[in-house]
């Protein structure tokens, strides 16, 4: 916003250059080149507000561009257990945020595959926060909420972050049973067992 201040006040001219600047700022970003387009995401989150952890599996649905022998995800801030594709135990590298495959069996163009990864949050400082209950907010719960504009969910689950990539999604969260979840699209489910609320939507 300052960059963005400082063009209005003083160097925003009529140029088509000046005008670029202004809108897209100084600096170009494109979209990250990718080998394959993810089609589902498939998440499913259990909070413990007491500890500030979430733990989490995720299930990516994926179609190759061109032949694919590992796959690249974005995950930042967590740990990864453990990492399934094509329903048996691959090898991984997970380091500087990025998560690294490999694949067993290939995949080539046009083919679909996935993958499954079990990973932990913990107190999480970007895409998943949570909120304290306070008597100074009135919030009598404490509560827990996602943003992943325009790249932070990278930080909350893995995949391929870009505002460029489309994709359907399910998500199946277990909270106290005392608690709600709120989401866009369609819910499918709302069970209570154990003191343990599970809600699944999908959208």
């Amino acid at each position: 916003m300052r960059d963005l201040q400082g063009l209005r006040c003083g160097r925003l001219g009529s140029s088509a250059q000046d005008v670029r600047a202004a809108l897209l700022g100084e600096k170009p970003r494109y979209a990250p080149d990718r080998d394959f387009d993810t089609l589902h995401v498939r998440l499913e989150l259990s909070v413990d507000f007491r500890r500030g952890v979430v733990d989490g599996v995720c299930s990516l649905t994926l179609k190759a561009f061109r032949p694919v022998r590992r796959l690249r995800l974005d995950a930042c801030e967590m740990r990864i257990s453990s990492v399934r594709a094509g329903g048996r135990p691959a090898s991984f590298r997970h380091k500087d945020g990025v998560l690294e495959v490999r694949l067993r069996k290939g995949l080539r163009p046009g083919e679909q595959g996935g993958v499954e990864v079990r990973y932990r949050l913990t107190r999480p400082r970007i895409g998943l926060r949570f909120v304290p209950a306070s008597k100074l907010t009135r919030n009598r719960w404490p509560q827990l909420f996602s943003h992943g504009q325009p790249d932070d969910t990278r930080c909350w689950f893995p995949c391929l972050d870009a505002p460029t990539q489309k994709a359907t999604s399910e998500v199946i969260a277990t909270f106290p049973a005392e608690m709600i979840a709120l989401s866009n699209g369609r819910k499918l489910s709302d069970t209570v067992a154990r003191g343990l609320r599970t809600g699944a939507g999908e959208a």
